[in-house]
């Protein structure tokens, strides 16, 4: 799998980290800030970015293990005689636990059919569990980079 995609206009908000070919072909990383949309974007520079987006000049990247680390989550040691879920990446920040379940999770990259789940508890406390129990997560789904991530976080107030 890909370390990057090519986003969809959809995708762009203020906080979104995206990633640019310069004049010289060199990717440069750019936030969209209020000046993104303001001022005279839209005769201009809106223009130019539309076309840099459809000529496969913008990219952002997945979501990784890294992203998770800047965000201020931390890996978890799963002990596997009570955590009976193969596939599972446990990360914890302050009371709450992410869970990422899937195939493939690296530093590099995630897997898309991985899921991500956040619980307002300790799971690595929980006595055994041989199943992710969806019903108690504040959310669980597919988040695709970490602009998307730390946008759920703001509205989760994790």
């Amino acid at each position: 799998m890909e370390e990057y995609y090519k986003p969809e206009p959809y995708e762009f908000h203020i906080g979104f980290k995206f990633e640019q070919k310069n004049s010289k072909n060199n990717w440069q990383k750019h936030t969209v800030t209020t000046d993104f949309y303001g001022g005279d974007c839209i005769g201009g520079y809106f223009q130019e970015f539309l076309n840099d987006l459809y000529k496969d000049n913008i990219r952002v990247k997945y979501l990784d293990k890294t992203d998770l680390y800047e965000l201020g989550f931390k890996p978890v040691t799963i002990d596997k005689t009570r955590w009976k879920i193969e596939g599972a990446t446990m990360f914890k920040k302050t009371k709450y636990t992410l869970v990422m379940y899937g195939r493939n999770f690296s530093d590099k990259q995630m897997d898309l059919f991985n899921l991500i789940y956040i619980f307002k508890n300790d799971l690595a406390r929980t006595p055994s569990i041989d199943r992710i129990p969806k019903q108690l997560s504040l959310f669980n789904g597919h988040i695709k980079n970490k602009s998307e991530l730390a946008i759920l976080f703001k509205q989760l107030k994790v």
